[in-house]
């Protein structure tokens, strides 16, 4: 369906690389939507964010203004959301209405203006997708089990084992018997098979097709330290500090330090020292090291 868009700079398609995108492009902000998120790009001269898998791999496009984004001749962009349905619906297409915008169906376009029952208001952003995919598609539900922990106020590291309460390896069933109500879903960006989000723990849980756990993210409000080192919302450049004093190996990548040694990362929300670290990653990266 990508072949009726008109409008995208040449060269930006789904499954194009990032590498070759950031060199075509130009200036960019590489930044995470949530703490824990593998990195965008924004390109706001072109009106471009661009989301990618594990593999660097454009998985998806959010549009905005300056693009004169077009399906099938009907311009998508800062016009009010309800001519633009009328339009598409005329060329033939059916639009699948949610809270905030429309999925127009078989096309892999969504139309987001914030609130789709108000026709008049415009169209901020416009999301290109593969052609099936779907809102539901990858499997967003609650898990609601009790548990048998409370909140975990604190997540200490243990070097290549998890941390003190989690073990990389372990089953999947079993930690929610433990840990309790989370959120499931199946990633799109191809980092994990599949994952759990435990909110009041501060956790979020990668699984392997076998259902065992691969990678521990903690991202608050749960507190997280290695060798009594604090790691979570502190400048990275002090957290980095501590951890060299201490004798870490670190590695400094985009928006992160990588500590091979311990098999943890460290992330920020973009490539600023300065910030605070969003994000402590714990077992498998997202790309390889």
């Amino acid at each position: 369906m990508l072949a009726e868009i008109t409008g995208l700079p040449a060269g930006v398609s789904l499954g194009a690389d990032r590498t070759r995108l950031r060199r075509l492009l130009g200036d960019h902000d590489a930044f995470r939507r949530v703490g824990s998120a593998l990195l965008s790009d924004q390109f706001a001269t072109a009106g471009l964010m661009l989301n990618y898998d594990s593999a660097d791999r454009v998985t998806s496009i959010d549009a905005v203004q300056p693009l004169d984004l077009r399906l099938r001749g009907v311009e998508l962009l800062d016009r009010p959301y309800g001519a633009v349905v009328e339009e598409l619906t005329a060329c033939g297409f059916t639009i699948e209405d949610d809270d905030v915008g429309g999925l127009v169906v078989g096309s892999g376009v969504y139309i987001y203006n914030g609130a789709s029952d108000e026709r008049d208001e415009p169209t901020e952003v416009v999301t290109l997708y593969p052609v099936d995919w779907h809102p539901e598609r990858n499997a967003h539900g609650v898990w609601e089990g009790v548990g048998d922990v409370g909140p975990l106020a604190a997540h200490r590291v243990v070097a290549r084992v998890g941390t003190d309460r989690i073990s990389l390896d372990e089953d999947r069933q079993h930690l929610r018997e433990r840990l309790g109500r989370c959120y499931h879903s199946v990633p799109e960006d191809g980092w994990h098979a599949a994952q759990d989000r435990y909110v009041e723990h501060g956790l979020t849980l990668g699984f392997d097709p076998a259902d065992r756990l691969v990678t521990i993210v903690i991202d608050g409000p749960a507190e997280a330290q290695y060798d009594d080192i604090p790691l979570l919302r502190r400048p990275s450049q002090e957290v980095a500090a501590d951890l060299t004093a201490a004798g870490v190996l670190l590695v400094e990548r985009e928006a992160e330090y990588w500590a091979p040694e311990l098999n943890i990362a460290i992330w920020t929300a973009r490539s600023d020292r300065t910030l605070p670290v969003s994000a402590v990653v714990i077992g498998r990266l997202p790309y390889k090291t």
